[in-house]
């Protein structure tokens, strides 16, 4: 009888769902010409034939419907995905103000964190409030050139773990060292302390709540395709993202709690902590709300660490895979500190070191979609009409594949980039990894470094194989979520 009741009220929910998105998608869809897309299963929509690598099939879907087409999940609004450098700066730049909003996934409300956010929040004035702070405390030519020094001491030590390792011939994580020093590299830049344990490859306490952000934030949940069930929270993300939030908030407030006692001079801002501080205090305390300040903090790990280890791994995987690139790289850096250890002014002038950078983030761009974007109003795009409060999705993985714009778009070849000039800032609109307009990557300045000076500390060892693999046997899947990360961790033998 139990069960007979419980079928019962299944059904009768599908049906209600199904009416309810019926008369939602009329509704919403009235007077609007949304591009063409594949046909719609009843409730699901297109939810079925999306699968684990959704770049991958978007890929795929542009080249039957176009460079702009429509696909739909479940009640939610239909995304529009965007898969040309052309329709991609009509909407990063031409039509940014129209379509700068954000759309929150349901996990990201858990413990008020959409509200503080700047991943999430709209173009308000909190929201240029917080990019304006991290744009001069943190990412500026000053404060990146006064903080050098710590970011080389992150990479010396990256280099003494790496020669400890040599020592014993075994394989090292390198996705988890490079992870490790990232961790470390930003909590001194923001807060002038370690988090984990500079030699550590395994998880740790700062790391397993890291990873539970992302795991929860990077899997589907059935809350954002079905927003009337969203109360129910169904698959218990946000509830558990709610825990691992409260998690770092209790580790940053004994942080920040600590560095209010201390009650540095102004003047003398060691770190962005201080600055937030002393730079916006009201002689009580900070004048951010402490939520906010947890919130930028965990925002700005969380937007770093993954992306860069990411790009790292992924650049070591194909220089291994091309050991060609590999010597070629390897004497570049030789030859430009033969003198002394990496300096990140000299790494980032590096033609070939810049180039495998740059060809690394156009086959594997950390974050395919970066954030999704929404249209605040109805917009006009290419003869459509969107209409407000559509996802907007722009594939850089599919530009960064075009042939249209890429001679032999899957391989890996870093000369590319030393033939064409092309920036990160925006502007070239087949290469996009931060993406552009007013919603573009904040850390980008930071970034650009980072991923130099480190790649480069690792180039000082000399890489092989585990016994028995050869080049063409490192494994290249790929692991769908917040970060398009490596599906196998990289393992090789560093020898000096």
């Amino acid at each position: 009888m139990e069960l007979q009741l419980m079928i019962f009220w299944i059904t009768t929910a599908i049906t209600l769902l199904y009416v309810l998105s019926f008369v939602r998608a009329k509704i919403s869809g009235d007077g609007c010409r949304l591009p063409p897309g594949p046909r719609l299963l009843p409730i699901v929509g297109n939810m079925l034939m999306v699968g684990k690598l959704p770049h991958r099939t978007y890929a795929r879907l542009a080249k039957a419907y176009g460079h702009i087409f429509t696909i739909k999940f479940g009640q939610a609004l239909a995304d529009v995905v965007v898969s040309s450098p052309e329709i991609a700066r009509e909407v990063l730049q031409k039509q940014d103000p129209l379509c700068c909003d954000r759309w929150v996934p349901d996990a990201a409300k858990a413990h008020g964190h959409n509200v503080s956010s700047m991943s999430w929040l709209p173009v308000d004035q909190q929201w240029l409030n917080l990019r304006k702070l991290v744009n001069t405390e943190l990412v500026s030519s000053q404060r990146l050139g006064d903080l050098q020094a710590l970011r080389h001491k992150k990479a010396r030590e990256l280099a003494a773990y790496l020669r400890e390792k040599s020592l014993e011939g075994e394989p090292v994580n390198i996705g988890g060292a490079v992870y490790s020093t990232t961790l470390n590299t930003i909590s001194n830049l923001l807060f002038s302390l370690d988090v984990v344990h500079p030699s550590s490859e395994a998880p740790g306490n700062f790391k397993e709540i890291m990873w539970g952000v992302m795991y929860e934030l990077s899997n589907a949940n059935i809350s954002d395709f079905f927003p009337l069930l969203a109360a129910l929270d169904l698959q218990g993300r946000r509830r558990r993202l709610a825990v691992h939030f409260r998690r770092l908030h209790e580790v940053l407030d004994k942080i920040v709690d600590q560095r209010i006692q201390e009650n540095a001079a102004e003047g003398t801002y060691k770190d962005f902590l201080e600055a937030i501080i002393h730079g916006h205090s009201d002689g009580k305390g900070l004048s951010l709300d402490r939520h906010t300040v947890d919130t930028l903090l965990g925002d700005l790990f969380i937007g770093a660490a993954d992306t860069t280890t990411t790009t790292i791994e992924w650049a070591m995987a194909e220089v291994l895979r091309n050991p060609r690139v590999l010597v070629k790289l390897r004497e570049e850096v030789k030859e430009a500190f033969k003198e002394g250890e990496v300096n990140e002014s000299v790494a980032v002038k590096l033609p070939y070191l810049q180039a495998v950078v740059k060809e690394t983030l156009r086959l594997h761009t950390p974050v395919p979609f970066l954030l999704p974007h929404k249209t605040v109003t109805t917009v006009e795009l290419c003869g459509y009409t969107i209409p407000k409060g559509t996802r907007v999705l722009v594939n850089f993985w599919a530009i960064g594949r075009d042939r249209e714009c890429w001679r032999d778009p899957d391989e890996f070849i870093p000369e590319r980039f030393l033939e064409r000039e092309v920036d990160y800032v925006g502007q070239n609109f087949e290469f996009i990894p931060f993406s552009s307009g007013r919603r573009r990557c904040p850390g980008y300045p930071l970034a650009y470094r980072m991923l130099h000076l480190m790649l480069a500390a690792l180039m000082h060892f000399d890489w092989k194989l585990p016994d028995g693999m050869e080049p063409k046997d490192v494994d290249m899947s790929e692991k769908f979520g917040v970060t398009l990360a490596m599906a196998v961790p990289l393992g090789a033998i560093p020898v000096e």
